[in-house]
């Protein structure tokens, strides 16, 4: 989780602060005091929970989530009307590799996941892709910015 959150701050524009920054599949809030140092207001969200249809945000941050959604295009269009004019939106998730798929298979997690190609793939519609990294192929991050 900490090279994870390292590759998120990092995206991050240096000493910008939103007003708003959405934490979508906040899950426990393990990014909650990180986000915090970079927005006015976090509002985190669990996948599945309601998002009032007139929130706006700066930004947008999905760790560990995208790769879960049951609809992944349904989820980035919801995500992009929630996204304000220029909003940003940051994905960090593991990467779909032989790699990765070793060591998930090692420590015994068997979930179904959306490939990394895939939810950047659908990002693209609605993002402007400005930055993408990897981590020794088990975890990448990407930046963009709505079109």
């Amino acid at each position: 989780y900490r090279k994870k959150l390292y590759m998120i701050r990092d995206l991050f524009e240096k000493k910008r602060i939103y007003h708003n920054i959405l934490d979508y599949g906040a899950g426990p809030g393990i990014l909650r005091k990180e986000l915090a140092r970079h927005a006015v207001n976090v509002v985190p969200i669990k996948e599945g929970d309601k998002l009032d249809p007139r929130s706006r945000f700066e930004c947008i941050v999905c760790a560990s989530s995208l790769e879960f959604s049951d609809d992944i295009y349904g989820t980035l269009e919801m995500l992009y009307r929630a996204s304000s004019p220029g909003g940003e939106i940051i994905v960090a998730s593991p990467m779909k590799t032989n790699l990765s798929g070793f060591y998930f298979r090692l420590i015994g997690d068997t979930y179904e996941r959306h490939s990394h190609g895939k939810i950047i793939a659908g990002a693209r519609k609605y993002f402007k892709i400005v930055k993408i990294v990897e981590l020794m192929g088990l975890y990448y991050a990407f930046k963009g910015i709505r079109k």
